[in-house]
């Protein structure tokens, strides 16, 4: 009865204010330009992380076949793979057969497949004015189709590049592409309360997932896990030293950009008071965020305590989908955002 009445509960937040919820996270994700290539340097930052980690991991043969997985991702996109005659395209058809493929892009469920192709249909049986012609099937259609190709060729390629790899070490196609799912976070693996949550809180399985992946890897293999830790530690100490160095205090400085965008990202001065961020792979950046924090607590901009519960928060913000740390904000006020389910986040931000 206790299962018949969650699964009830579910269904109707997922059919009411899940609705919502996945079309926020579509937002975010694969229907926003801005999020793609984040996605792809992350997702290339992680899978890279994760094969010099794992004792079955093949960084050599995953870094060799990079620029094989794009080349068969975008021939398909285009229509032009021919899996008969070309071993790559081949390849490329056995990593979607056996399951290879999971992300953002490939969430949608059957019934909104379904929804989506009758759509389809019931408009090509429309006669639609010149207007509508150029402006929606010409424009729109085609932008929309542009974002889900690129959305699809970052989702793929680190995953069809391990799949090549662990094919080339003499595994089945089966275990490849078991790889190759698993080599970032795997989004078809979900628990029963995925359904509940994930209609509350955006992105509530990919950060169960994600952080599931990093302990697994960390307690797996903890002398490689340990010593990358460390790497991001001391790399993001050495990073704000050296601005701090060689820049002029009465310009704008790399303490300039927001505490986020220092310690989620690697932050390069590139002159001119420009400054490019290069995205830090999920779960690796908590450690760089700390070593963020340890050299502003060495130059008296924050103080232990702030040390403490920022980095608790930036630790656990790679576990979970929500921060319980992140309720107390910089003035030691209360503050329920960081656990307000996501659909209510914009009615709560208006008021």
């Amino acid at each position: 009865y206790e299962n018949m009445f969650q699964d009830k509960v579910t269904l109707a937040l997922q059919n009411t204010v899940g609705r919502f919820t996945r079309f926020l996270s579509t937002v975010f994700t694969s229907k926003n330009p801005a999020f793609i290539p984040i996605n792809l340097l992350r997702d290339l930052g992680y899978s890279s992380m994760s094969h010099l980690i794992r004792d079955d991991g093949n960084f050599t043969g995953y870094a060799k076949n990079l620029a094989k997985a794009k080349k068969a991702i975008s021939r398909k996109l285009k229509g032009k793979a021919d899996p008969k005659n070309d071993s790559l395209d081949h390849l490329y058809e056995q990593f979607l057969k056996y399951g290879g493929e999971t992300g953002w892009v490939h969430l949608d469920s059957i019934d909104r497949i379904k929804g989506k192709l009758q759509k389809d249909i019931r408009k090509l049986d429309k006669t639609s004015g010149f207007a509508r012609k150029v402006l929606v099937d010409g424009i729109v259609n085609n932008a929309g189709e542009l974002l889900d190709r690129m959305a699809t060729v970052s989702e793929n390629i680190s995953r069809f590049a391990t799949f090549l790899a662990s094919v080339e070490q003499g595994k089945s196609y089966q275990k490849a592409a078991y790889d190759a799912k698993n080599i970032t976070v795997n989004f078809n693996r979900k628990g029963r309360a995925t359904g509940l949550f994930g209609s509350i809180y955006a992105f509530f399985n990919a950060s169960i997932q994600g952080g599931n992946n990093v302990i697994s890897m960390a307690v797996n293999n903890k002398g490689k896990f340990a010593f990358t830790a460390a790497m991001f530690y001391g790399a993001a100490i050495l990073n704000a030293a050296l601005h701090d160095a060689t820049e002029d205090d009465d310009d704008e400085t790399y303490f300039d950009n927001s505490d986020y965008v220092r310690q989620n990202n690697l932050v390069i001065n590139i002159g001119n008071g420009e400054y490019l961020s290069l995205p830090l792979p999920h779960g690796f950046r908590s450690f760089y965020a700390l070593g963020d924090m340890t050299y502003m607590l060495m130059k008296g901009m924050i103080t232990e305590g702030d040390l403490v519960k920022n980095g608790l928060s930036a630790v656990i913000s790679n576990v979970s989908p929500v921060d319980p740390v992140g309720v107390i904000n910089k003035k030691g006020e209360l503050d329920p955002r960081p656990i307000i389910p996501t659909f209510a986040v914009p009615f709560y931000d208006i008021a």
